[in-house]
């Protein structure tokens, strides 16, 4: 009965038969098309995503403790750019290489994100500030934010400095910039953050 139908629309009315023909096929192509579109989003709806990402960010913050590490292998920095009162100090030299650097600059800027790195550390003491202060630093040199003093690195030359009573040919590098930001960016983090204990009485 079916074909005897199909086939009279087809003799006297060709192009309603194509026009019928079309749509069944599109109806049939779309139900399996939203059908597969459904199932996919409903396993992507159904992915636990806070669980990958707390994994992703324990694994970044692992990885810039492993940065902060290698980079403070050696800490010749705090040699030569401070002094160590109560608490570190920059010395006439590493005051000069943050004014020369750019680095005045760049904690004006941006010394509100760098703060806000720190506090995710909670630190308790003012070493914690000081220490994660430079580990911020360190972690987040590869953003642009930093360019313009990476340029300055690269381009400029070595200094002559005295060093343990000899004089010798020091090349600045990022730790050592890193090192220099790191000490006035922990004073503006102390100073927005009383709760963190700075002084203690000596015998």
């Amino acid at each position: 009965m079916k074909d005897a139908i199909f086939n009279w629309m087809a003799e006297n009315y060709p192009l309603l038969f194509v026009c019928i023909l079309i749509a069944v096929v599109v109806w049939i192509v779309a139900r399996f098309y939203f059908k597969d579109y459904r199932r996919v989003e409903d396993k992507v709806a159904n992915l636990p995503c806070e669980h990958y990402s707390k994994l992703y960010n324990d694994m970044q913050i692992k990885l810039d403790r492993i940065i902060t590490y290698l980079s403070t292998k050696y800490p010749t920095s705090a040699y030569v750019f401070s002094f160590k009162q109560r608490p570190r100090q920059l010395n006439q030299m590493g005051q000069r290489l943050l004014e020369q650097c750019g680095g005045i600059r760049l904690l004006e800027e941006h010394s509100g994100f760098f703060i806000k790195r720190i506090e995710s550390y909670n630190p308790k003491t003012a070493l914690d500030v000081e220490l994660q202060a430079y580990e911020v630093l360190i972690s987040n040199q590869g953003l642009e934010l930093f360019d313009d003093i990476k340029q300055w690195v690269y381009n400029y030359p070595s200094w002559e400095l005295e060093i343990s009573g000899n004089k010798e040919m020091y090349s600045i590098t990022m730790g050592d910039v890193c090192f220099v930001l790191s000490i006035p960016l922990r004073d503006r983090y102390l100073a927005a953050h009383s709760e963190v204990p700075i002084l203690q009485a000596y015998p």
